[in-house]
């Protein structure tokens, strides 16, 4: 259940969600799969769908892991029409004899022009399978193209189910415990209406409108799907698997997965990173400002006294342990250098 729930990875203010490392593992078995599939045969494609309704961080970490195996992949950020997946299969085709495709559940839903409001036993809007889809489409585009790509042949791969049913991976077990402890810990300092979660390498509490205010998805201009971009087609003319003539008229440049603009790009993430902290200091503060509040009218009654005569109260659990408050201050503060040297690396950049 667990891997059904956070295995997408997707969760705000958390860098990783149990689950995730076992999906990957997982997908990595099934891509391998589909790669040696499609290499035993002329123009064979095998076609890898996977677990990614909104974010497909486990298509590009899956694509990375499998060692080059995988020639394209789609992904609900970079929602490319099926003319550009057709071309990238066609320039893959005209190096190779092969291709891998892995795609996401949740990329290209406008294509199956799906307008169905119905949603699952968990509340999920119920999406138009686009292994299925993509299979016809091409399946018909290689038929049309018989004289091009004789004996060509696709063999589709969904392996979903093996991946929620199947045994959790040792990182995966191990992070699941460190998490129950320090859930059950703040439990019992009292911590309520928050997660736990891993921010900057440390254990924290992400407050649950937080965690849930927003989805985490796949930035095309950070370094995840710049990984992607390197070792899978490109829809350039010229070059396999990099960035080639910026003035192909051929092609959208939604295809490109912001190859054009990454230095904009990049601003507008480090931006929305800025604003994501501002949002958590205020959140942090606010809470312990409530916490303090609290803490001084109990003062208060217990001892009658003027709360004007009270000394200020800041952390009062800071002197005798070091977990939840001091670990927020931690997180802070370790966030705001992370995103201080972002700001000067890129500001660098700009000047050489």
């Amino acid at each position: 259940y667990q891997r059904r729930v956070h295995g997408d990875n997707d969760i705000s203010f958390n860098e990783r969600t149990f689950g995730f490392d076992t999906a990957v593992s997982e997908a990595v078995r099934a891509i391998q799969a589909g790669y040696y599939e499609a290499k035993s045969h002329r123009f064979g494609i095998g076609l890898v769908r996977l677990m990614g309704r909104l974010s497909g961080f486990i298509a590009a970490q899956a694509t990375i892991s499998a060692g080059q195996c995988v020639h394209i992949c789609l992904i609900p950020e970079n929602d490319i029409p099926l003319e550009v997946v057709l071309k990238l299969l066609e320039r893959r085709f005209e190096k190779r004899t092969y291709c891998v495709i892995v795609v996401a559940e949740g990329f290209g839903q406008g294509m199956l022009n799906s307008a169905s409001t119905t949603v699952d036993k968990s509340g999920n809007k119920v999406l138009g399978d686009i292994g299925i889809f993509l299979k016809d489409k091409i399946g018909q585009w290689l038929k049309a193209n018989s004289h091009r790509y004789p004996d060509s042949t696709i063999k589709y791969i969904d392996p979903s189910y093996i991946i929620r049913s199947c045994l959790a991976s040792t990182n995966d077990a191990a992070f699941c415990t460190q998490l129950a402890n320090h859930a059950v810990h703040e439990a019992f300092h009292g911590s309520t209406g928050c997660i736990i979660g891993q921010w900057a390498n440390q254990f924290v509490c992400v407050p649950t409108p937080l965690a849930t205010g927003y989805r985490k998805n796949v930035e095309l201009s950070g370094s995840l799907w710049r990984s992607v971009r390197e070792i899978t087609i490109s829809a350039r003319r010229g070059n396999i698997g990099g960035i080639g003539d910026p003035n192909d008229p051929t092609l959208s440049t939604a295809a490109l997965g912001a190859t054009n603009s990454d230095s904009e790009n990049t601003i507008m993430a480090l931006n929305r990173r800025i604003q994501e902290l501002e949002h958590l200091i205020g959140t942090v503060k606010d809470r312990e400002q409530q916490k303090d509040k609290q803490l001084r009218e109990l003062y208060t009654k217990q001892t009658e006294v003027s709360p004007s005569k009270l000394p200020s109260i800041s952390h009062p659990r800071s002197a005798n342990r070091s977990d939840k408050d001091q670990d927020d201050r931690v997180v802070l503060e370790a966030l705001e250098m992370k995103y201080a040297k972002q700001k000067e690396r890129l500001l660098a950049s700009f000047t050489r």
